[in-house]
């Protein structure tokens, strides 16, 4: 069984992929920096560096970079981590604010039609496509649904939790599945306890730091500090190991059999605390958080780009468990 990864960021599908038993044939990125991660640790695979536009791309800027999907050779079975940042949450207020950003997410929802376009060129078994749950606002999603069904697949989605995926993170996304002339897919999370933060933790690691030694500086608008955020967490676990989030009140001091909250794309959101002393998350553990191997090659980027390429993947524990849940159902 062979399998392709569209908007293929650093490889987590593929990972996933090549755990239940394909063999990843070709990628697909639009950022060099992505594409080489990518390949670093899939050297195997065939790498296209290009941006997805399609016809309903309204940048013409683009037009000379449009892939041709019948490069690719055949497959069975489409992963597709679509750009989210048109649809999510977090973009909102940059797109009230500034058309050039507005106009920026515009053109990044188009490119869901990539989709469309390399399953009509290329007609795989499966396909499975992930994003934020604010794709099921967008205005076009039923008829980018029906041109998935015109094309002969029985579509699917459905809303998952990563926590429930031995994923310590409380990752909720929408998959939306197809089977040509099958049967549809339906994936509901497993009726397990959540998965906790143990596995993310490496107590090999130094950078610890004295809460007394942080730097104090002044709240503004009633605000927390930083280091008034991790004196608060260090006082309700007691001294215990636990983490902490700086922007939730809720997450300043959680125990380590708790999930940490979706990862970001921002560097420093979360910290260890434990008996007077804290320190950040080091890259390997956001990596261990979206479940990638600890020896994942970031190819040595620096901390900005680390948290951009772990914080826009997909937990490889949940892509390979709806992965096994197409494979069981669809065949």
């Amino acid at each position: 069984m062979r399998q392709v990864d569209l908007f293929a960021g650093i490889g987590c599908f593929a990972w996933a992929g090549e755990a239940e038993g394909f063999e990843v044939v070709a990628a697909v990125n639009h950022w060099p920096l992505a594409v080489k991660v990518h390949a670093a640790n899939h050297p195997n695979v065939a790498h296209y560096c290009r941006t997805l536009v399609t016809q309903a791309d309204p940048d013409a800027r683009f037009a000379s970079e449009k892939f041709d999907f019948a490069l690719l050779p055949q497959f069975d079975l489409l992963t597709a981590g679509m750009a989210c940042q048109g649809h999510s949450r977090g973009g909102r207020v940059g797109r009230k604010q500034s058309k050039k950003v507005a106009d920026e997410h515009e053109n990044l929802r188009a490119t869901a039609w990539a989709v469309v376009e390399c399953l009509e060129v290329c007609r795989p078994k499966h396909f499975i496509v992930e994003n934020v749950i604010e794709l099921l606002d967008w205005e076009l999603l039923d008829l980018w649904l029906a041109c998935l069904e015109r094309l002969g697949y029985a579509v699917t989605k459905q809303v998952l939790c990563a926590s429930r995926w031995e994923v310590g993170q409380r990752r909720v996304r929408i998959f939306v599945i197809g089977t040509h002339e099958g049967r549809p897919v339906a994936v509901e999370d497993p009726n397990v306890p959540e998965t906790g933060v143990e596995s993310v933790f490496d107590d090999s690691l130094g950078g610890w730091r004295l809460i007394e030694d942080m730097r104090k500086t002044v709240s503004k608008k009633g605000y927390k500090t930083a280091r008034e955020k991790v004196e608060i967490a260090n006082v309700r676990l007691g001294g215990a190991l636990g983490w902490g989030q700086h922007t939730n009140y809720n997450a300043w001091g959680r125990a380590m059999s708790e999930p940490c909250p979706t990862l970001t794309t921002k560097p420093a959101m979360l910290w260890w605390v434990r008996d007077g002393q804290y320190r950040l998350w080091a890259d390997s553990e956001l990596a261990a958080a979206m479940t990638f191997p600890r020896d994942y090659d970031l190819c040595g980027v620096g901390r900005v780009d680390a948290a951009k390429l772990i914080g826009n993947a997909v937990p490889v524990n949940l892509a390979r468990g709806v992965i096994r849940e197409v494979l069981r159902q669809a065949g």
